[in-house]
């Protein structure tokens, strides 16, 4: 269906992400996610590495290093840099509920905000911003194309 495809398209890439972050959508969208109570489930495990999979596929274009990249009990995180850049990527799996990666608010979006560096989880100087899964690449291009002046409060 060529509707279907388009919504994850980023007009600038190459594409070679696209199939990728659709399988993502598709494995991931409205599962409900193992839960194991105070241990992290593989299914858990398991999306943090697709997802981190899928920032390295989309970001290949962009010489990107991705680091730091943790999946936690049912969240994974990590940061992206890009010419000395950084941002701050976080993202918390529903427990007991259908996934939602439609969702783009602070409850079930992704997280993304500037870092100062590889220990800069706080992210107490720089705004919050929040997305879902066929907007990722689209946010952090913009996030990466602010002006430097606006990225951390003061």
């Amino acid at each position: 269906n060529q509707d279907r495809k388009d919504i994850y398209c980023v007009p600038t890439h190459k594409g070679d992400y696209i199939m990728n972050l659709q399988q993502f959508y598709k494995k991931y969208q409205g599962k409900i996610i193992d839960d194991w109570g105070i241990y992290n489930s593989d299914e858990s495990k398991q999306m943090a590495r697709d997802f981190k999979s899928i920032l390295r596929n989309g970001l290949s274009n962009q010489n990107a290093e991705i680091f730091g990249f943790k999946s936690n009990h049912y969240d994974f995180s990590g940061f992206v840099k890009i010419n000395g850049d950084t941002l701050y990527i976080s993202y918390s799996i529903d427990r007991n509920r259908p996934t939602d990666l439609d969702r783009s608010d602070a409850m079930c979006g992704i997280l993304i905000r500037h870092a100062r560096d590889e220990k800069d989880y706080g992210g107490w100087h720089s705004r919050n911003n929040f997305c879902n899964f066929k907007n990722l690449f689209t946010k952090i291009a913009n996030l990466f194309n602010e002006p430097k002046e606006i990225w951390f409060r003061a």
